[in-house]
């Protein structure tokens, strides 16, 4: 694994932090697939992201929650958070102060001793005008702030046919990619047993 058991317990435990599309009601989202997808017994996964979650504003289970959840259970080494379409979408917030809450909950993380990683946004194509723009705006800013190692990719090499219609919300198939894309950045390795050197999106155990 790319991060630690700070929690000394033999295990490996992943929270994800989100909205609906980390969360999904009706396919199997790609956080819940990390589990599925490894044949590694250590890996757990706690998954507090809800439907309609912003990292801001006035959701029940927003952010803010969302990692109060995360930081309270002892079995979570890393959380990793995934916001921002819906804040931008709606118009309430901009890419900077996305960035601003995400600094907060990275030193929140760190000083309790537990991993932090952002994802980026995967291409807008709905209808809200300029929604797409500030989602670009918000993934450099993020690749430009936080360290290559505490970002998880989701937007570079993502196809517009893995949303779905709507252009919002993933289809199977961006679950599946997200899915990959986070066990690449979590326990990928550079060379598979066979000695043939990995290429994305493969993974290597």
């Amino acid at each position: 694994f790319q991060f630690s058991d700070s929690g000394a317990d033999g295990a490996f435990g992943v929270a994800c932090l989100g909205d609906s599309n980390t969360f999904s009601n009706h396919l199997r989202n790609w956080c819940d697939q990390l589990v599925a997808r490894i044949p590694d017994p250590r890996l757990r996964v706690f998954n507090y992201a809800v439907m309609g979650g912003q990292i801001l504003g006035s959701h029940p289970k927003d952010g803010t929650l969302q990692l109060a959840l995360a930081l309270r259970e002892p079995g979570v080494d890393l959380i990793i958070a995934s916001f921002g379409i819906n804040d931008l979408r709606h118009g309430t917030k901009t890419p900077r102060e996305i960035l601003e809450k995400y600094l907060w909950m990275a030193e929140r993380a760190k000083l309790a001793g537990k991993g932090f990683r952002v994802t980026t946004l995967a291409p807008y194509t709905g209808s809200r005008p300029g929604t797409r723009e500030l989602a670009e705006e918000l993934n450099q800013l993020l690749r430009e702030t936080f360290d290559k190692d505490s970002v998880i990719e989701f937007a570079s090499n993502f196809p517009e046919n893995a949303l779905a219609a709507d252009g919002v919300h993933l289809s199977k198939e961006g679950h599946d990619l997200r899915a990959i894309a986070a066990l690449s950045h979590l326990y990928g390795t550079t060379t598979c047993r066979d000695g043939t050197a990995c290429a994305p999106p493969r993974i290597c155990f």
